[in-house]
């Protein structure tokens, strides 16, 4: 199950951020180690096709995640790259104000952040989970 969660930080923490689910991933996945295992099988006589089946479609699935995450993370990091371009406006809200924009005013592209900046999360907490079924 997925779900979409938001969180507030500063612009120049984003990257750590986004840095930290990426090696979250990597660290919980190796694809490097799921390549080799399906090379070994295949060298194996005689070949076990059930094994190799599930270990590709392991891997495929792994793949599928780690793009998910790659293109959120992009789509952050580029939301970043505008606002420090300016071509996103912030706004000057004081600190302790509520942080999240009023639908009304937030531009497209603000809200597209907020958007990747949840679905970063939410990848996060799936595989949280998942960890947690295995």
């Amino acid at each position: 199950m997925r779900i979409q969660y938001n969180f507030t930080s500063e612009l120049d923490e984003v990257a750590e951020r986004v840095k930290i689910h990426l090696e979250y991933f990597n660290n919980k996945t190796s694809l490097e180690k799921d390549f080799i295992k399906i090379i070994q099988i295949l060298q194996e006589e005689p070949l076990n096709h059930s094994l190799f089946y599930d270990e590709v479609q392991k891997m495929r699935q792994n793949i599928v995640k780690l793009d998910h995450l790659l293109g959120e993370s992009e789509q952050i990091l580029l939301a970043c790259q505008k606002i420090e371009r300016g071509d996103i406006p912030t706004s000057s809200r004081p600190e302790n104000d509520n942080p999240q924009p009023k639908a009304a005013s937030a531009s497209a592209d603000a809200s597209e952040f907020q958007t990747a900046l949840s679905d970063l999360n939410s990848i996060t907490g799936a595989l949280k989970g998942m960890k947690r079924k295995k």
